[in-house]
């Protein structure tokens, strides 16, 4: 097989910080997560995005592998990875001049700016395609910095192959609705899935704010769960908090555009605000704006979701 022994060498000798002998588990955690994608084939080509997908995955091993010192920093493995030798980071075009130069990184903001993607070794993007070598390569990891938590940590593998196949299962629509052993896996999937294809930006304000690694979006269901068992992404809708509480509160909801038009919907707000009430005016200025879709149009609404908020914000 493809100089397997030589990345299982490479990725039982990472450099690491190593408190008390202890190595960090960081770059074993982003490498766990990218193998991860590989095995849920959503890194269909060489190359590795910054992004909520992998965050996710992320986020979801560094929270078991994780000790008392250790801190939620994917941003530093994202980019200290290049001094392994298999892993690529290619500039944006800000970043072309000074990433040459650069021996540290910021912050996630930084990275976003200088940072396009990363690749791996060619042979390495091939041995995680391949089931045996991948599973050889993940034991390799979690033997080596992440032992102590080791069922745990297959365990939580587990899981997330369970919640990104489903989340693909429904971006091809060949699912509907609960197809998953357990609530956790469907509605992990959904908020995932939503958040991505609306590019974890607010389809009411624009918002699409990241501090730290943290953003303000949530997924809504426009049809609930407990009622339509529907978790298409036709039936999800990328909100920041403020205006999910609004729509599940019936003060605003996507509907269709003038002319009865369900391709370009627009929001719509309850009858009774005042716009002479300072702190009614913020909400009043979203009334007829267009919703925010999808990138791809086959994500965008149903009508039939559009209507069940609109008969809910008439009733209100």
């Amino acid at each position: 097989m493809i100089e397997l022994a030589t990345y299982e060498h490479k990725f039982a000798h990472l450099h690491c910080d190593r408190p008390g002998g202890r190595p960090r588990p960081h770059k074993a955690v982003m490498l766990l997560a990218v193998s991860l994608l590989a095995e849920a084939d959503e890194l269909t080509e060489n190359r590795i995005e910054y992004n909520s997908r992998l965050l996710d995955v992320f986020r979801a091993l560094f929270d078991v592998a994780r000790q008392d010192t250790d801190k939620n920093t994917p941003y530093n493995p994202f980019f200290y990875l290049k001094s392994e030798g298999f892993w690529h980071i290619c500039p944006t075009l800000e970043g072309a001049d000074a990433l040459p130069h650069r021996t540290t990184i910021g912050g996630p903001g930084e990275l976003r700016r200088l940072v396009s993607f990363a690749t791996l070794d060619t042979e390495l993007f091939l041995l995680l395609h391949d089931s045996v070598a991948r599973k050889s390569l993940q034991a390799t990891l979690i033997q080596h910095y992440c032992n102590h938590v080791a069922d745990q940590m297959w365990n939580t593998m587990h899981y997330e192959i369970q919640i990104e196949t489903q989340k693909q299962k429904l971006l091809k629509e060949e699912a509907a609705a609960y197809e998953t052993s357990t609530e956790r896996v469907r509605s992990t999937a959904f908020r995932r899935m939503i958040r991505e294809i609306y590019d974890v930006r607010c389809a009411a304000c624009g918002v699409r704010f990241f501090f730290d690694d943290v953003d303000l979006i949530d997924a809504a269901h426009l049809i609930p769960f407990s009622q339509s068992k529907d978790d298409r992404p036709q039936n999800g809708i990328a909100l920041c908090k403020n205006h999910h509480w609004l729509m599940d509160h019936a003060i605003i909801a996507p509907g269709p555009g003038r002319g009865l038009n369900y391709q370009q919907p627009i929001w719509h707000v309850r009858k009774g605000l005042d716009n002479r009430l300072e702190e009614h005016r913020p909400v009043l200025e979203l009334k007829n704006k267009t919703v925010i879709l999808p990138t791809q149009p086959r994500y965008a609404p149903t009508p039939e979701s559009l209507d069940w908020r609109m008969a809910r914000l008439s009733a209100s």
